[in-house]
């Protein structure tokens, strides 16, 4: 499972965002890691910043994608799109709350 970062530190749920350049160049990396592992299906959300990691890695691995919105991150609400520095003491707890699932 390739997970990706936020450099600017803001909630993303999900929100569509595009792959950043650095998430492009990471991608890249992960692609080719992927290939010498011999990976040969992959499964990803929808949205566009995992769609475009995941069409790098299969490019690389030469094998096809299956696009799933159930695997969409956790819907954050109005918290989407803003700076996690930026939140109120009772947002970040419940954003700290609603992330514990995946740990």
């Amino acid at each position: 499972m390739k997970r990706s970062g936020n450099a600017e530190r803001r909630i993303q749920g999900q929100s569509d965002s595009p792959l950043t350049a650095k998430g492009e160049q990471q991608a890249m990396q992960v692609a080719t890691r992927a290939k010498e592992l011999g990976i040969t299906h992959i499964i990803s959300s929808d949205l566009g910043r995992t769609r475009r990691t995941a069409e790098i890695i299969a490019q690389a691995c030469g094998c096809d994608i299956i696009f799933d919105s159930r695997l969409r991150e956790l819907n954050m609400g109005v918290l989407e799109t803003r700076n996690i520095d930026s939140l109120t003491e009772e947002e970040e707890n419940w954003r700290r709350a609603t992330g514990q699932w995946h740990r």
